[in-house]
């Protein structure tokens, strides 16, 4: 991409302190509690809770707001000035219920497309269907979902090389592993995996373009909320439950042949603590979920306690060489998931999805669409009609 295409692609980023803020609405963030059953509260708006479903939003008041107007990005130290390059240009991906995608340059201005292409299997035990999930990996973008009941919902996936337009049934041509409803999607190494209900995994090592289940039980009450992956290894937590009342604990498994094979999957913890969320450097996996920060340097085969001390999180990300875990009030980052900054609040909170591209960070909570330049100062605009769940930086140079 040249300079001056360049320029034309962060140039609406001008236009952000004209942006007011603006909360989502709770009455409505409540409907992605139902799809589960196990929720514990909501997210979006400013609403606390997860759904059960890998969608975060829980957090506490901190204490230790720190105000440091130093440029340099420090963030062991609770800095959130930052300077430096802006990174690859491209687009922000954004994805949602009702099969809606939308795609931004200067996460503002937002174009939608609305509606999956794909038949409900199962829409009259279910919701519509919902894309939950998206990655990006050399070039391309999959966002993966799925409606109906959790034991005959439909598996959707849909790829992107631009972000605005899109194959909408990828899985049409493998009918025989389309079923059960997909939750996340990562990507390492040129492989996409993708999981959801009951252990289902698929994976894809050409772009996406075509898929197989390399592990091929179905795991009952097992989910896969998340997926990371770095030299050959792929990680995917989520949440186990023995029966319908029984505790959630937390559910990994792990592959260390580039997704051509799963270990069986491992539960452990009390009732609360499953994994909504996986991050990796390539060399340390940081996982959350609402009452666990984990910590594993073997790439997922053991786990400690992150050190980071909070009383609730939201998800992990990583972003700008550091991880990022974020509460509904703020944050905190980290280089190697060990030493964390002290817990920079955020006035009108931090969206639980949060990627950086284009110079700016991007995030979404519910109805709200985010935009920041220094992770602690957000600025939002709101959007009606279907929420947007998951979302991704695709470079386009």
């Amino acid at each position: 991409m040249s300079a001056t295409a360049r320029a034309g692609l962060l140039a609406p980023l001008t236009m952000v302190l004209s942006l007011g803020a603006c909360g989502g609405d709770d009455s409505e963030a409540a409907e992605l509690g139902s799809e589960t059953g196990t929720a514990t509260g909501t997210e979006g708006g400013g609403s606390t809770g997860t759904t059960g479903e890998g969608e975060t939003g829980t957090g506490e008041t901190g204490t230790d707001t720190e105000t440091d107007t130093d440029t340099d990005t420090d963030t062991d130290s609770g800095t959130t000035g930052e300077t430096g390059e802006p990174g690859p240009a491209g687009i922000f991906v954004a994805v949602g219920d009702g099969g809606r995608r939308a795609s931004s340059i200067d996460a503002i201005d937002w174009d939608e497309i609305v509606g999956s292409g794909v038949i409900d299997t199962g829409a009259e035990m279910g919701e519509e269907d919902i894309l939950r999930a998206i990655a990006v990996g050399d070039g391309v973008a999959v966002a993966v979902g799925g409606g109906g009941a959790d034991w005959n919902g439909n598996s959707m996936i849909m790829r992107s090389v631009d972000g605005t337009s899109w194959d909408e049934d990828v899985l049409a041509a493998t009918p025989e592993i389309a079923d059960r409803k997909l939750m996340a999607v990562g990507f390492a190494d040129g492989v996409f995996i993708a999981g959801g209900r009951q252990t289902h995994i698929l994976r894809s090592d050409d772009g996406g373009l075509s898929w197989t289940r390399p592990y091929p039980e179905h795991v009952g009450d097992t989910s896969v909320f998340d997926v990371a992956g770095a030299g050959g290894a792929f990680v995917l937590v989520g949440m186990h439950k023995d029966g319908y009342d029984t505790p959630e604990v937390a559910y990994v498994q792990r592959s260390s042949d580039a997704g051509l094979s799963f270990d069986e999957p491992t539960f452990f913890g009390v009732d609360g603590e499953f994994l909504t969320a996986v991050a990796t450097n390539g060399e340390v996996y940081v996982a959350t979920g609402p009452q666990v920060c984990l910590r594993s340097v073997d790439a997922g085969a053991s786990w400690d306690d992150c050190g980071l001390g909070a009383p609730s999180y939201g998800e992990v990300h990583f972003a700008r060489e550091r991880f990022i875990v974020t509460y509904l009030d703020g944050l905190s980052t980290s280089n190697d998931g060990a030493d964390w900054s002290p817990h920079v609040e955020s006035s009108n909170g931090v969206p639980p999805k949060v990627v950086f591209g284009n110079g700016v960070y991007a995030g979404v909570r519910y109805y709200d669409r985010g935009l920041s330049e220094t992770l602690d100062v957000w600025t939002y605009s709101t959007h009606g009609g279907f929420p947007l769940r998951d979302l991704a930086f695709l470079a386009l140079e």
